[in-house]
């Protein structure tokens, strides 16, 4: 018999680790260890109440990332930052808006002057937006 990738060899058995630094995992874990043999039956009771119980959350409905929104987010911040620049500061007294900045929409050009400490910062930034597109 050839088992597909979503397949468990033991479909009722279960591996969990808990994490002993988050304070409601470690209550959880206590819990678990006053049950005894009584684990699965413990799991079972409190899965069924907390999906069928009125006031909870749902859970099956988890927030998706979405790159494209991150980065356009990223690009606002940054944009907004820059403009907040008085002139003098800028480098070279160039205006905000005169060279496009490395954030700025595809088809922009980088500044042609540049700080290497900023230079960083957005090449850091860069590389974070390129991660999540290769996601």
């Amino acid at each position: 018999m050839v088992m597909s990738a979503f397949e468990k060899k033991d479909p009722g058995k279960f591996t969990v680790r808990f994490n002993m630094a988050d304070p409601q995992q470690k209550a959880v874990i206590d819990l678990l260890n006053q049950q005894g043999r009584y684990k699965a039956q413990f799991l079972t009771s409190a899965i069924l109440h907390y999906v069928h119980c009125s006031e909870t959350p749902d859970i099956r409905s988890a927030a998706t990332v979405d790159s494209t929104e991150i980065e356009r987010i990223v690009r606002q911040v940054l944009a907004q930052q820059q403009a907040a620049i008085p002139p003098s500061l800028q480098q070279g007294g160039q205006e905000f808006g005169a060279a496009a900045a490395p954030w700025e929409e595809p088809g922009g050009s980088p500044s042609e002057t540049s700080n290497p400490a900023e230079d960083a910062d957005k090449e850091a930034i860069l590389q974070t937006l390129d991660a999540f597109r290769k996601q």
